[in-house]
């Protein structure tokens, strides 16, 4: 990708600020949303003994577990977009240049689109739904590798580690406005499996 940004056509080229800021996004992206990620999903679970229970039972679920909780508790609750073209929306102008917030963790619980939104549900039909990833020309390109990162650390950590526990003492849970997750876990466990 780097590669393309630099040796592109001279007319379609970023300036080298613009490649350095869309690395900057890139990279962010792929470290820091993925952690959290993790702590949150690590969260749902504990917060929900019997998902823990069940994910622990048959790893085949993580999928389904890793994008409810992008729907439930997803790392990134907000977007700032700019508008560059009018248009109307429900009844609402958007001219050329207005900025836009994005509440996509409030969107994640649209009563309109998940029934029961609230309630974390493994078993949930639509979760795929969610916009943690953002959706359209804004989708992440790292998405899939994300969640396979996810499920990969979620299957190394749960199998090998006997009776996993939060110490509810010494975690904070979930925070944030835009970048939702625990500033700080601590887990214990009985040994390797």
């Amino acid at each position: 990708m780097l590669a393309c940004l630099v040796q592109a056509p001279a007319n379609q080229r970023l300036s080298d600020d613009e490649i350095k800021r869309n690395l900057s996004i890139v990279f962010f992206g792929g470290i820091s949303t993925v952690e959290a990620l993790l702590l949150n999903t690590l969260w749902a679970q504990f917060e929900h003994p019997e998902v823990l229970r069940r994910v622990q039972s048959d790893f085949a679920s993580l999928p389904r577990l890793i994008e409810e909780t992008m729907r439930w508790l997803s790392p990134v609750q907000s977007a700032t977009r700019h508008v560059v073209t009018p248009f109307e929306w429900q009844g609402i102008e958007f001219a050329s240049h207005d900025t836009v917030n994005c509440m996509l963790g409030a969107a994640n619980r649209d009563p309109s689109v998940f029934a029961d939104p609230d309630r974390f549900d493994l078993d949930r039909a639509n979760s795929r739904r969610h916009l943690g990833f953002a959706t359209g020309t804004h989708a992440c390109l790292g998405s899939h590798l994300a969640k396979a990162e996810a499920r990969i650390a979620l299957e190394v950590l749960l199998g090998r580690l006997r009776n996993l526990r939060l110490e509810r003492s010494q975690t904070d849970p979930p925070s944030g406005y835009e970048f939702r997750q625990s500033r700080r876990m601590t887990l214990s466990w009985d040994g390797n499996r």
